[in-house]
């Protein structure tokens, strides 16, 4: 994991919400690959996200995704 392929992962994101969910306003993400070296957690990787829906700024919602073995 390094800075580039996070930001382009990043970039991902903000497209797909962009095109599909135009009505939902991402305030924060936040991506992080584990720094473990052994075998076990090695490829986890962590996603997560604030967001509200732009017409009810009042609206708050958190997402955590961790994606691994």
């Amino acid at each position: 994991m390094n800075r580039e392929l996070r930001d382009r992962i990043k970039n991902e994101i903000f497209d797909i919400f962009k095109f599909w969910l135009p009505f939902v306003e991402v305030r924060r993400l936040d991506i992080a690959m584990s720094d473990i070296n052994n075998d076990v957690g090695k490829n986890t990787m962590s996603i997560s996200m604030d967001f509200n829906i732009t017409r009810d700024p009042s609206t708050f919602e958190s997402i955590e995704i961790i994606i691994g073995e």
